[in-house]
């Protein structure tokens, strides 16, 4: 996880890893961030409907905005997402001549006056009746009330003439930007741009149409923007090997899109390290997302069947430069049959973000689901202060953990939910400080039952096999619903094991009473290559 130590609000993000007991490791031998997704934390925004983003209010509340029959709506948690309240519609469709207009692609931003900004995409169910157009409510007094829906700009009134999924970007000197896929300017042809608009006065007015990107004989499409460093850089889907793929474009903040960024310019970049684009492989509507490291976090909906409505949503990381995304992971667990569609994320707080997604399984409805944010780190003395490390991404249960050292002395606290319990539950710990990517000598692995049982393990003769747990001591405590094990490796095995350089990884097992259930691995890790594991550094 590189971390630009210049970057703003740098001091803010080590003033809050600090405050959990661990520090950062040096900008140079960071890791990227790892996401582990948390199953239980998901649910239903609303019983229907789709195209849904989330931001986070400073009260602590969630706001969603999505859409459905035809309207944009919004709605709040105040339980950090557990529950949504009822909707309410802020961008309403309209008839015009017998023919319906529907509001679709809901987008939503809180200034940083507190203003939040509603848009929309007006879309005729029938050609040349009405323009499709760009439009935005504007609220200020926390969502409560809404102004009614500005058209900001107008495309063709055919829908091969469109304009498409608004989103909004903030700029450091209050400026708003507002980006969407525009076909206006190419009436005779099938190409389509990205556009931007800005607003210098909280989105009241917008100044005239400039264009972001544009490749000849091809489709820019499903803006998202973010600033990184001295850049803004835009995430869109380019269609110029034939299936739709995550590009980047981007431009300084000074004098914001002078000059469009064409096909052959050096400001278009591929995103992803998979060459999906090489091997014909659909991953559209990207959404851009900046974490609290300075990371940036890419979602897509990536297709394993060859077409775009089957595709399944993907969050990859990237550097400090919204560039090479790698290490994908998929939020929703998705029958293969079913999709999750225009999805997108959102940071809630600094170890926390969230996917938001249109899932068709078992019916098609906005869902919510948070991700925690695992840095590597520093390992500190005394108790165990935090418990950073999660592992519950494929079922309602999980874990969570934490370490510490003292004089020698390695504390672990692993808490576990599973209230399916069973005599095979039980937690693996692996740890290493061989600085080799396949196991060693120095390679253990600790299984704890959650009837208190353990065992430890060395790595020999090419396998695991059962060491002496002298110097170990583990103490088990909790009822049918939870368990907590706190663990002590004292010097002497400590010291075999070694500090400098440790890494360290987790499973969870979960069975119900007739032996049905899973082992789930730390998100990007295998079991028996220590360098899969996180680093922890003295």
């Amino acid at each position: 996880m590189p971390i630009p130590c210049n970057m703003k609000g740098y001091r803010y993000f080590l003033a809050f890893i600090l405050s959990l007991g661990f520090s950062l490791p040096s900008c140079q031998e960071s890791e990227p961030t790892r996401i582990a997704w948390d199953y239980s934390s998901q649910t239903d925004i609303s019983p229907k409907g789709g195209y849904a983003r989330v931001i986070p209010l400073p009260d602590g509340a969630y706001m969603a905005a999505y859409e459905s029959a035809g309207a944009v709506h919004v709605c709040r948690s105040m339980d950090e997402g557990r529950t949504w309240t009822d909707s309410r519609t802020v961008i309403d469709g309209y008839m015009k001549d017998g023919v319906r207009v529907n509001a679709a692609n809901a987008e939503i931003i809180r200034l940083a006056d507190g203003t939040l900004l509603c848009g929309a995409n007006f879309r005729p169910s029938r050609d040349e009746v009405e323009s499709w157009s760009i439009a935005v409510a504007r609220s200020q007094d926390a969502g409560r009330t809404w102004t009614e829906p500005q058209v900001i700009y107008r495309a063709g009134r055919r829908f091969c003439d469109g304009c498409w999924e608004p989103y909004f970007l903030e700029m450091p000197d209050s400026k708003v930007h507002v980006y969407f896929a525009n076909e206006g300017p190419y009436g005779d042809s099938s190409e389509q741009e990205i556009s931007c608009m800005e607003s210098s006065d909280g989105g009241r007015t917008w100044d005239a149409l400039r264009t972001v990107s544009f490749r000849k004989g091809h489709r820019d499409g499903m803006p998202s923007a973010r600033i990184f460093g001295d850049e803004i850089v835009v995430a869109i889907e380019d269609n110029a090997h034939g299936e739709f793929v995550p590009y980047t474009v981007r431009c300084s903040m000074k004098g914001a899109w002078k000059r469009a960024v064409d096909g052959d310019s050096q400001e278009r970049d591929y995103a992803l390290a998979d060459s999906l684009h090489k091997d014909r492989i659909y991953a559209g509507a990207p959404y851009l997302l900046r974490l609290p490291s300075g990371e940036a976090a890419l979602s897509y909906q990536r297709s394993y069947a060859g077409q775009w409505n089957k595709a399944l949503m993907e969050v990859a990381v990237g550097d400090i430069h919204a560039r090479n995304f790698r290490n994908p992971t998929r939020p929703f667990v998705v029958p293969d049959t079913y999709t999750c569609l225009w999805n997108s994320i959102t940071v809630l707080d600094d170890h926390t973000i969230a996917a938001v997604g249109s899932l068709s399984y078992p019916k098609y409805r906005p869902v919510f689901k948070k991700g925690y944010l695992m840095y590597d780190l520093k390992l500190q003395k005394g108790e165990v202060a935090s418990m950073p490390f999660f592992v519950g991404a494929e079922g309602q249960a999980n874990m969570r953990a934490g370490i510490s050292y003292d004089s020698g002395t390695i504390h672990m606290r692993v808490k576990v939910n599973d209230a399916s319990a069973a005599a095979d539950d039980g937690v693996f710990v692996y740890l290493d400080a061989s600085g080799r990517a396949v196991p060693s000598e120095r390679s253990m692995r600790l299984r704890i039952g959650r009837d208190g049982e353990f065992g430890l393990f060395r790595w020999c003769g090419g396998g695991w096999q059962a060491a002496s747990s002298a110097g170990l001591s583990v103490d088990v405590d909790g009822d049918d619903a939870a368990y907590t094990a706190d663990i002590r490796m004292g010097r002497s095995l400590a010291g075999r094991i070694g500090l400098k350089g440790l890494r360290l990884g987790f499973s969870l097992c979960a069975y119900d009473g007739d032996g049905k259930g899973y082992r789930e691995d730390m998100v990007h890790m295998n079991p028996d290559e220590p360098s899969t594991w996180i680093r922890l550094e003295r």
